[in-house]
């Protein structure tokens, strides 16, 4: 009895929480179409529940196709419209997720100094985070870091994200070039992980284990004292 006692606690002492595993959702818009070459005319509709399977919908403000930098990319649908120093791409999930990351890989098609702002909103539209990032690429200024696609990346533990939005605002251009055009060629997010108690943690690479709930520990303890005490009873 004693011994079938004591390999219990071992057990529940060395076993970890059971996890979901984390589920990492990656979108490239070059699998949507391919320019060959930069096409006379670079803007080319698409339907924005393209990736519904994905769980992503984009908004109607967001569905053209764009050859920007030498890639494939989705931008304003009209981004020389009358608001061109704010332009926008946005969309929404199709269901509620709970993040610990969301990347998008952007570029601008003019040169010029631009702010880029990712944003995350619940069902009701407030605002639940927001990270932004300066960039330029413009061979005119001193500030110039080359031409090319970057990230904007969001990490933390996000709850309940229903829609999300990647803005562009200009902020100067050595070429007079007012319009806050831009491309985004891929995004990217991971849901988070829950414990076994369905708790959201942070997700890791690689097995995770959990430390065992207190309350077990105690449990455990209370059985191996049961089987101390009942041996010394026997004794006596």
């Amino acid at each position: 009895m004693r011994s079938f006692i004591l390999a219990l606690v071992v057990a529940l002492c060395m076993a970890p929480a059971v996890l979901t595993a984390a589920t990492i959702t990656t979108i490239d818009f070059s699998t949507l179409l391919t320019f060959d070459a930069c096409p006379c005319d670079p803007r080319i509709s698409f339907s924005g529940d393209e990736y519904i399977s994905e769980g992503v919908v984009f908004d109607e403000a967001s569905d053209t196709m764009l050859w920007v930098q030498g890639d494939d990319a989705i931008g304003p649908g009209e981004p020389w419209a009358a608001s061109p120093t704010n332009e926008f791409i946005s969309g929404h999930f199709t269901a509620e997720k709970d993040l610990t990351s969301l990347s998008v890989r952007l570029a601008p098609t003019a040169q010029g100094t631009y702010e880029y702002t990712l944003n995350i909103f619940d069902k009701f539209d407030d605002l639940i985070s927001t990270t932004s990032l300066i960039v330029t690429q413009d061979l005119g200024d001193l500030s110039n870091t080359g031409f090319g696609y970057f990230s904007l990346n969001m990490t933390g533990l996000f709850i309940n994200v229903a829609s999300f939005d990647v803005r562009g605002s200009f902020i100067r251009s050595s070429h007079n070039n007012p319009y806050t055009v831009f491309g985004m060629s891929s995004m990217s997010f991971t849901s988070s992980c829950y414990n076994n108690d369905g708790v959201p943690i942070i997700c890791t690479s690689g097995p995770t284990v959990v430390p065992i709930p207190p309350s077990l520990l105690l449990f455990g303890a209370a059985l191996l004292g049961l089987g101390v005490f009942s041996r010394h009873k026997r004794k006596t």
